[in-house]
C-alpha cells in the first residue's frame, strides 16, 4: 500500500509521525481493563487497532477505504483483532462495546453531529468515546497556505469542546504535543511529568484527545509521557534532519537544472535576438538597394527619353539639311547651263 498523506503506514513515515500516532493509542489503552471490547473507527492501516489488541483488548477495526482493510488484515493479524470495511459515518453495526476509538478522524467527516450520533448506540452504559483531532490554531493556521486535501473540516479547542458536549454530558480535553527534554527517572513508573517552564497553554497544543461518556468519568492520571525507546530523541532528529538535507539536495539539483536550462533558453533567445537584428539589416540594406535602383532605373529612363528627342531633333535637322543641299545643287545646275 502506499503511503498517500492520508493514512499513516507503519515503516513508510518518519519516527516522528509514526510515534506521534501510536502514542494516541498507547493513552487509551491505559484507559480500558483487560478484556474491553473496542471499535477503532476510521483504523486505516491498522497499527493503532493492533496496539489496543496487545493490551488484552477485543478489538474491532473498521475503515471506509477497503484497499486499508485488506492491508491491516494481512499485516496485523491476532485473535483478538478483525477488520471491517465501514462508512465511519454510517456505521452499522449490532454490537455494543465498552469503548470506541476514533483518531484523526472526525476532521475527515461532512456531518460531524451524525457521526457521533452513530457512535452512542454502539457504546455500552457505561461505555466511553476516545476521540482526537488537530488542533486548527497550530496546524493548518501555523503554516501560510497550507490546507490538507484530506480535511473537511478542523477545530479550535472551544469549538471542539461545544461540538462533543452536544451529545456527551461529560468531556474531558487532553492535550497531546511532541516535546523534547531531558527525562532523570529511577526505575519506579513514571507517575508525574514536571515542566521546565510555565509556558504551557493547552490551547497552543498540537492536538486534542477527548474522552467523553455519559457516565461519570473515574479518576485519569493528569500526565502520561512516552520517551522514545532509544531515550535520544535528538538522534532521531539528526537522522531526519538528514533525510530532510538529501530531499533538499535533490531538489536543489532539479532546481540547478531548470536554471541551465533557462539559461540556455536565454542564450538561445538572445542568439535569436541577433540573428533578428542582422536580418533586419539586411532587410534594410536591400530596402535601401532597392530605392537607389527605383531612382537609377527612373534617371535612366529620362535619359533615355532625353536622348531619343535629341535624336528627334538631329534628325529633323540632318534632313532639313538634306534639303537645303539638294536645292543649291539643283541651282548650280542652273547656273552651269
Amino acid at each position: 500500500m502506499e503511503f498517500t498523506g492520508e493514512r499513516v503506514i507503519e515503516g513508510e513515515v518518519s519516527a516522528d509521525l509514526f510515534h506521534e500516532h501510536i502514542s494516541r493509542y498507547k493513552f487509551a489503552a491505559r484507559l480500558l481493563a483487560p478484556g474491553s471490547s473496542v471499535l477503532d473507527a476510521g483504523c486505516g492501516t491498522g497499527y493503532g487497532t493492533y496496539e489496543l489488541s496487545l493490551n488484552q483488548l477485543q478489538v474491532l477495526g473498521v475503515d471506509i477505504s477497503s484497499e486499508a482493510v485488506e492491508y491491516a488484515t494481512k499485516r496485523y493479524a491476532s485473535s483478538n483483532l478483525r477488520f471491517e470495511t465501514q462508512d465511519c459515518s454510517n456505521l452499522e453495526l449490532d454490537i455494543k462495546f465498552d469503548a470506541v476509538v476514533s483518531f484523526e478522524v472526525i476532521e475527515h467527516i461532512q456531518d460531524t453531529d451524525g457521526f457521533l450520533a452513530s457512535i452512542k448506540p454502539l457504546l455500552k452504559e457505561k461505555g466511553k468515546l476516545i476521540i482526537s483531532t488537530p488542533n486548527k490554531k497550530m496546524y493548518s493556521d501555523a503554516i501560510e497556505g497550507y490546507e490538507n486535501p484530506y480535511h473537511v473540516r478542523e477545530y479550535y479547542l472551544d469549538e471542539y469542546v461545544e461540538l462533543l458536549q452536544r451529545h456527551f454530558s461529560y468531556v474531558r480535553i487532553f492535550t497531546q504535543d511532541f516535546m523534547q527534554g531531558i527525562c532523570v527517572r529511577d526505575g519506579n513508573e513514571l507517575a508525574e511529568v514536571v515542566y521546565l517552564d510555565d509556558a504551557y497553554q493547552k490551547e497552543d497544543s498540537s492536538f486534542f484527545i477527548a474522552i467523553c461518556s455519559d457516565d461519570e468519568l473515574p479518576p485519569i492520571e493528569r500526565d502520561v509521557l512516552f520517551p522514545l525507546s532509544s531515550n535520544n530523541i535528538l538522534a532521531e532528529k539528526d537522522r531526519y534532519i538528514s533525510v530532510l538535507k538529501q530531499d533538499v539536495q535533490a531538489r536543489d539539483s532539479i532546481i540547478a537544472h531548470f536554471k541551465k536550462s533557462e539559461q540556455e533558453q536565454v542564450e538561445w533567445n538572445l542568439a535569436l535576438q541577433e540573428d533578428q537584428k542582422r536580418l533586419m539589416e539586411e532587410l534594410q540594406f536591400y530596402q535601401q538597394q532597392e530605392r537607389h535602383w527605383a531612382d537609377t532605373k527612373k534617371l535612366l529612363e529620362e535619359a533615355a527619353e532625353l536622348a531619343r528627342k535629341e535624336t528627334l531633333a538631329r534628325d529633323e535637322s540632318v534632313y532639313g539639311l538634306r534639303a537645303e543641299i539638294k536645292e543649291l545643287y539643283r541651282y548650280i545646275e542652273l547656273l552651269k547651263k
